[in-house]
């Protein structure tokens, strides 16, 4: 059983009389990875209720058209204009992006994965910075991610590029659509800080960086120029 189009198109496989598979496929255009995951979900509601024999609970989820609709009226509003304000004074002055390499490696089917599992020491030593500058480990993870980054590279300004779901509402976040979007982190003169104080700026810059989320991408590429970020975003991705 095949529906879809070009753009959307799901496939129930039938293996034998009680074995089924169901592909699914979606263009990056139409959903992002939060949205793939409430379309699963939704998927499972209706799944559960139609073979277990009870009505599904109601579709909560905007449609595209209401998602396309927030966002024409994001840009329309002064929230629109102060996060563009907020990016240009957070951004000024900078003229290239934190690289390991100025080269870039071929697509690959099967890509470099390295894992490390942290000691509890480790996680206490952290724990520990978190707790003297009230800050989470995700915050504590990022800012070592800084560090390591300035001592590899010698750069004393270190810049990141941060994903964020974009979804400031309740409505959106029960929604699919390609809303996700990615803001740069950056952390200037790293060497002169010490840990804690480090810790504190990469706290405040990814706050900022949550509440001015809805400033696209694509946006702050034009605001930056060509050349300055380009493929590389605005730095390694966290």
């Amino acid at each position: 059983d095949v529906v879809g189009n070009d753009i959307n198109r799901a496939v129930v496989f039938r293996l034998g009389p009680q074995w089924h598979r169901c592909y699914g496929r979606i263009h990056h255009i139409a959903i992002d990875g939060y949205g793939a995951g409430q379309l699963l979900a939704r998927g499972a509601q209706l799944y559960s209720a139609a073979t277990q024999g009870y009505s599904p609970p109601p579709c909560r989820a905007m449609s595209l058209e209401d998602v396309v609709a927030s966002d024409r009226d994001y840009r329309r509003s002064p929230r629109f204009l102060a996060d563009r304000d907020y990016w240009r004074d957070n951004l000024a002055g900078l003229d290239r992006v934190t690289r390991l390499t100025d080269r870039h490696a071929p697509p690959s089917a099967h890509p470099h994965v390295s894992r490390v599992r942290l000691d509890s020491t480790t996680m206490s030593q952290l724990g520990d910075v978190g707790g003297r500058t009230d800050a989470r480990i995700t915050e504590v993870i990022v800012a070592a991610v800084v560090v390591y980054l300035a001592q590899m590279t010698g750069d004393p300004d270190v810049t990141l590029s941060l994903p964020v779901a974009a979804r400031t509402t309740a409505a959106l976040r029960r929604s699919a659509g390609m809303v996700s979007n990615v803001v740069p982190l950056r952390v200037k003169g790293v060497p002169a800080h010490t840990v804690d104080d480090l810790v504190r700026q990469v706290r405040v810059g990814i706050i900022g960086a949550l509440r001015h989320q809805l400033y696209r991408h694509e946006d702050l590429l034009r605001d930056l120029g060509a050349g300055v970020a380009g493929r590389s975003g605005y730095g390694p991705m966290i």
